[in-house]
């Protein structure tokens, strides 16, 4: 599904002009550059317990890089590991 999301923004933003907005712009550049599954399982990970527990025993360094990637892109920490305030 947010696969289709993602898609979907981007083309609303590429034919019709749509105005940038943070949280999908996040999840179009994230599904673009390989990270969906980061990105969901980061930001949603209280909700995909076991899912997110095999990505991170498949992969223990998996969400170090994304939220490194993310940072390097966006400046700020992936949802799921921003501080709410």
């Amino acid at each position: 599904i947010l696969a289709r999301v993602a898609d979907v923004w981007l083309y609303g933003r590429a034919v019709f002009n749509a105005v940038a907005y943070d949280p999908l712009e996040e999840l179009v550049y994230s599904a673009e550059n390989g990270y969906l599954d980061a990105f969901i399982l980061t930001a949603r990970g209280d909700e995909f317990g076991e899912e997110r527990q095999a990505w991170l025993q498949e992969d223990p360094e998996a969400q170090e890089r994304y939220r490194q990637w993310f940072m390097e892109t966006f400046s700020v920490e992936p949802p799921g590991l921003r501080e709410t305030g």
